[in-house]
């Protein structure tokens, strides 16, 4: 793959990732457009320089494909399987682990795991939430102990860690879905110009509700999130509200979650 520069009469530089290949009936070689991205001066705001951006976009899609068709495997046909192993490996998020990679959301764990100095592999347990989330929905107990169902190893991840994780993931929740709005800009198409807000309760049954912790003279320290408030279906338990904004491409834009008073 290549990064296919074309100017405009105005000069204005239109970038595609483009392929070459092999017309199967002529038997000719030809180009084939794999991603169309409009003008690189769009992009502006987003990278200093866009077309090295893309450039290294390519460069890393190739990387990835190069290793992908180098892959080999040996198979002892006269092994036997071991009782209770598993496996069944599932091979389908393959897909997901693209978009994944394409957002790039990889670098922005590791590069908050630096910034922390922690040993928590923050990105690996990310991943495994985000490609169990979709292919079996469960709780983080649930998906640890799944975790052998996916083609990938992730035997090195202890489930104290991935409790541990979620503190930073509450942390830099903000900055993350900054992150993904950036970065899924020039991938899909998007439009904001409508959008549409929805709420969404979840109540806990619990006697009273948290209190946030105050210092002396009445500022919040730690907010604390389930409080009484104005409930569809009139419960007297406390609730936390969930906001969500979304783009007329179901693209969702921002996620919040806010103590209901």
């Amino acid at each position: 793959m290549y990064l296919k520069i074309s100017r405009n009469a105005k000069g204005r530089a239109s970038l595609s990732i483009c392929e070459k290949y092999r017309d199967p009936i002529t038997r000719k070689p030809k180009d084939r457009i794999i991603r169309s991205l409009g003008f690189a001066d769009t992009y502006d705001h987003l990278y200093d320089d866009p077309i090295a951006h893309f450039r290294d976009v390519v460069k890393q899609m190739n990387e990835e494909q190069k290793h992908v068709s180098s892959l080999s495997v040996l198979i002892d046909m006269d092994e036997a399987l071991v009782p209770d192993s598993s496996d069944l490996k599932n091979v389908g998020y393959g897909f997901i682990k693209r978009i994944y990679k394409a957002l790039e959301i990889d670098k922005f764990w590791k590069g908050v795991a630096k910034k922390e100095n922690t040993n928590i592999d923050l990105e690996k347990i990310f991943s495994l939430l985000v490609f169990m989330r979709i292919i079996r929905p469960g709780s983080k107990k649930d998906t640890y102990e799944h975790r052998d169902m996916l083609f990938e190893s992730f035997d090195d991840i202890k489930l104290d860690d991935v409790y541990r994780a979620l503190d930073y993931y509450t942390k830099y929740d903000a900055e993350f879905q900054v992150w993904l709005y950036d970065h899924s800009a020039p991938l899909y198409k998007r439009n904001i110009r409508t959008t549409y807000f929805d709420c969404t309760n979840y109540y806990y049954d619990i006697s009273k509700p948290d209190i946030d912790e105050l210092d002396e003279d009445g500022n919040i320290l730690k907010k604390r999130y389930r409080k009484y408030g104005p409930e569809k279906n009139h419960r007297k338990d406390p609730i936390i509200e969930m906001g969500l904004l979304r783009s007329p491409y179901l693209m969702d834009c921002f996620l919040a979650m806010n103590p209901k008073k």
